[in-house]
């Protein structure tokens, strides 16, 4: 898997806590979205642009899966020696998925999700419809359908299935102990009444910020603070 490092800061302090950022299937701007939060992090950061997208090319066969982002993200903790002791990670809707993963491996110091705590729970029945429908959606389109011509991948605009299986997805969500920091916007495909239980789902100490902006693109600079004041306040041991 060949991927560009996409938006890179290196360490200001060298003992400063590293960042991850991993960014929306389908971003046009890939991990250079979040060059804003990098610039402002007091660590090393780095937000790579994920297969198919900016300079990262498709995978062998260009079939890509949620998980893809994960096998991507310790590609570049490898290469930029940013995994130990394991960063912060931040996803943004299936990069969340993504980093939900690192931190079950244990890869995760804690996390930051935006708009990444699942769309509306589905049963297993439910799921394999969505997979039905998203490949007629796919087949449809021809641009999705061919291999692409420019990046990201169209195919990535059609994102993924559904995967928001309850028992599966609470069941993930208990085995990581990391600090966990969900931030909502008014594009979350999450149902507003149900954030509080979906976050208290997982095993260590959470925070959720509901933003009124229409979409991450214009919540950056609340993203921004809401980080980083997230940050502070759990190196200074507040209550998360």
């Amino acid at each position: 898997m060949r991927i560009n490092r996409g938006a890179h800061r290196p360490s200001p302090n060298g003992s400063a806590l590293a960042l991850l950022v991993l960014h929306e299937a389908g971003s046009a701007g890939a991990g250079g979205d979040w060059q804003p939060l990098l610039d402002r992090w007091p660590g090393p950061s780095v937000a790579p642009d994920l297969p198919g997208h900016g300079g990262s090319p498709p995978p062998d066969g260009g079939k890509y899966i949620p998980a893809d982002a994960t096998l991507a993200a310790l590609e570049v903790l490898a290469e930029t020696g940013l995994g130990v002791p394991p960063p912060v990670v931040l996803g943004h809707g299936w990069g969340g998925y993504a980093a939900e993963l690192l931190a079950c491996g244990g890869r995760a110091q804690a996390l930051v999700l935006v708009d990444g705590l699942g769309g509306p729970w589905v049963t297993e029945e439910e799921i394999a419809l969505d997979q039905v429908r998203w490949l007629r959606e796919v087949l449809e389109d021809a641009d999705a359908a061919r291999w692409p011509g420019r990046m990201p991948d169209p195919l990535l605009t059609h994102g993924f299935p559904s995967a928001w299986e309850r028992d599966f997805t609470t069941a993930r969500r208990k085995a990581i102990a990391a600090p966990v920091l969900a931030v909502e916007t008014a594009r979350s495909a999450t149902p507003p009444d149900e954030r509080g239980d979906r976050l208290a789902a997982f095993a260590g100490p959470r925070q959720l910020v509901e933003l009124g902006s229409a979409a991450v693109g214009e919540a950056v600079e609340e993203i921004i603070a809401a980080t980083l004041g997230w940050l502070d306040g759990w190196r200074a041991g507040e209550p998360l």
